[in-house]
């Protein structure tokens, strides 16, 4: 008899269920988004500047020593033993910079951890973060960069080697001063540029449930559309180059028509400031602001003035005349005041304050007619249907009997998609209480709200899975406006045995946000750096193309052109490079960002983006003009002697 009773007890006949703990740890400390997945793709602008502008250092130290190159394959050397004599030199110095670079590398990322432990310990919450490099990541990084570098230089110096020797002896080796005359852009170019900029369009305009699918369309549709714009542009600066030249030309048009004739370095120029830019302005698109109308119910607090938990249960209703009684509610300070509970299942914090990846988050349930007549919350997806999902049956999607119809459910875009990486019509599992499982399915998306965290179902359904779910714990408050202390204060006085804690949706949501915006801000430094290579790399461009053409404009101030009108013109000529690289990667960001946003139901900070596009004009600008003041100085009528 004991063994027939023994044999047929359940741990669920009593409410417990076996958990594999280790596994649903581990399964956690792998992190819910893949920083650095997002660190590589976001760098990928950075390193292509960079190599664009070793590329260009490289072709003009080439420059300087074609006479010497040519002299060497007019003695017997061959090209390809010269051009591997020169590689093998540069490889040397790209030896030292990887290392240089890995050894930067490393204290980049410490000071990026010192931040998040200091001035941006918001987004760590206080989590201690330990540097612990690996050495085979590092010899990998290393490693690669230095081959992809010797792979650049190698792919920039083939057009020298095909110049023959003697016009390298007699030109001083100035092929790169040839253009395209004929103004035409090959066919495959062009075929090239419009299939880039359609898929880029497709990628642009596509949604995804999955995190990873929304970054990789992001980075995908940025670049093809980097890719089209550049060819754009090269087909503009091929043309203007070929086009005769009118009778009547200010220094303007002269200017403009000197940046079109090097289209090869002028695009390469432009195409690093556009990738900077692109970077800085769609990293910046995402920032956030807690700073809304806390009265507008279609923002992040839901137009709620409060927000608390409780340590114990409160079953009474806060806005009924019973529950205020129980309480000893003033009437007075209680005029115009109505409390929204939920009941809460505990489980794992999938906000974006758990760097974890939450296994089970929290449940909770609430009155879903209470949301829907406030309207409360602006929603991402789902809009259609809104709160009245929670309350309208859903197709059963599970494939046994147990488990029966999913429950629909609302949760935070970015509980959905960054901590648990889901989507709309996608499935959760949890278990009732006689251990039984049931599936939840997501039916809408709230865009940036105080819900972070919380999977939110209907109460009578969450009541049909766990009826002993005891009372109230989670509280939204609605509070005339200016009021909002004394409410707090009362409630929390009044509820002190409960161990009601209560504070201000804008400060919930500020918190929540400053996680994003601290991630933004280290992107930004990343392409902040891309922009500084992009503007390094014209002001090269301008002493270069100055040193090249010192006998072309010590004649015209032969001619009677002024010092100031030769340092205008050739300004005129790098600033265009330079506001149409800004251009560029300003169209490309806002196109690749502008479908997430919209999803998201935020605007872009076109007052912040503004000012950040001003300030980086400003500063190309400023570059461009000490580069010229320093150039174009001294006596250039010697130039015309030495050519």
């Amino acid at each position: 008899m004991e063994k027939e009773l023994l044999s047929g007890l359940r741990l669920e006949h009593i409410a417990l269920a076996p958990r594999d703990f280790q596994g649903s740890a581990a399964a956690a400390a792998k992190g819910s988004v893949d920083f650095g997945g997002l660190f590589a793709g976001l760098s990928m602008f950075l390193i292509a500047a960079a190599l664009v502008f070793a590329a260009l250092l490289f072709l003009f130290t080439l420059e300087r020593r074609a006479g010497q190159m040519g002299l060497l394959m007019a003695i017997g050397w061959t090209a390809r033993q010269v051009r591997r004599a020169l590689i093998a030199e540069a490889g040397w110095i790209a030896v030292a910079g990887v290392l240089l670079g890995v050894a930067a590398g490393g204290g980049y990322t410490k000071l990026a951890l010192k931040g998040l432990s200091g001035v941006w310990s918001g987004a760590a919450q206080g989590l201690p973060l330990v540097y612990a490099p690996q050495t085979g990541t590092l010899i990998g990084a290393g490693a690669g960069a230095l081959l992809v570098v010797m792979l650049v230089l190698w792919w920039a110096s083939r057009k020298v080697f095909r110049t023959p020797p003697r016009a390298l002896v007699a030109r001083g080796g100035v092929w790169a001063g040839t253009t395209d005359a004929s103004g035409k852009v090959s066919s495959s170019q062009s075929g090239t540029g419009r299939g880039a900029g359609a898929v880029a369009l497709l990628l642009a305009g596509g949604q995804s449930k999955s995190a990873e699918a929304v970054a990789g369309m992001f980075f995908g549709g940025g670049s093809l559309l980097l890719i089209a714009g550049l060819l754009v542009l090269k087909g503009w600066m091929r043309r203007g180059a070929a086009a005769a030249g009118g009778a009547e030309l200010s220094l303007t048009k002269i200017g403009l028509r000197g940046g079109q004739r090097r289209s090869a370095r002028s695009l390469a120029v432009s195409g690093m400031m556009a990738g900077g830019m692109c970077l800085v302005t769609a990293v910046d698109a995402f920032r956030l602001s807690a700073k809304v109308d806390p009265n507008r119910r279609d923002t992040g607090t839901g137009g709620f003035a409060l927000i608390g938990e409780s340590s114990l249960p409160v079953y009474e209703s806060l806005s009924a005349q019973a529950g205020r009684d129980a309480f000893g509610l003033d009437e007075e300070v209680m005029q115009g005041v109505s409390v929204v509970p939920f009941r809460v299942l505990e489980g794992d914090d999938a906000s974006c304050l758990n760097l974890n990846r939450a296994q089970k988050p929290v449940l909770t349930g609430v009155n879903a007619q209470e949301l829907v007549k406030r309207g409360a919350f602006a929603f991402a997806s789902g809009a259609e249907a809104g709160w009245r999902a929670l309350t309208q049956p859903a197709d059963s999607n599970a494939s046994s009997q147990e488990s029966g119809a999913a429950i629909p459910a609302i949760a935070d875009q970015a509980t959905a998609m960054w901590g648990l990486g889901k989507g709309v019509g996608d499935m959760l599992e949890y278990e009732d209480a006689q251990g039984r499982t049931f599936r939840v399915v997501l039916a809408g998306l709230l865009a940036g709200s105080v819900l972070q965290g919380k999977i939110i179902i209907d109460e009578q359904a969450l009541l049909e899975k766990h009826p002993n779910t005891p009372g109230y714990r989670f509280f939204l408050v609605d509070a005339p406006p200016g009021r909002e202390e004394e409410v707090s204060a009362h409630l929390t006085r009044q509820l002190e045995k409960r161990g009601l804690a209560l504070e201000t949706t804008q400060a919930r949501l500020a918190a929540f946000l400053s996680v994003q915006n601290t991630y933004i801000g280290i992107f930004t430094v990343l392409g902040g750096l891309g922009v500084l290579l992009g503007t390094a790399g014209l002001g090269v461009l301008v002493a270069r193309h100055v040193l090249e053409r010192r006998g072309e404009l010590g004649l015209m101030q032969a001619l009677g052109f002024r010092s100031a009108a030769l340092r205008r013109l050739v300004l005129n000529e790098h600033v265009v490079l330079l506001v149409a690289g800004l251009a560029l990667g300003m169209v490309c960001a806002v196109v690749a960002v502008w479908p997430n946003v919209r999803q998201s139901a935020h605007d872009l900070p076109w007052g912040f983006l503004a000012a950040l596009w001003a300030g980086v004009l400003a500063f190309g600008v400023l570059v461009c003009a000490v580069a010229v003041r320093s150039a174009v100085r001294g006596r250039l009528l010697d130039a015309i002697r030495r050519e």
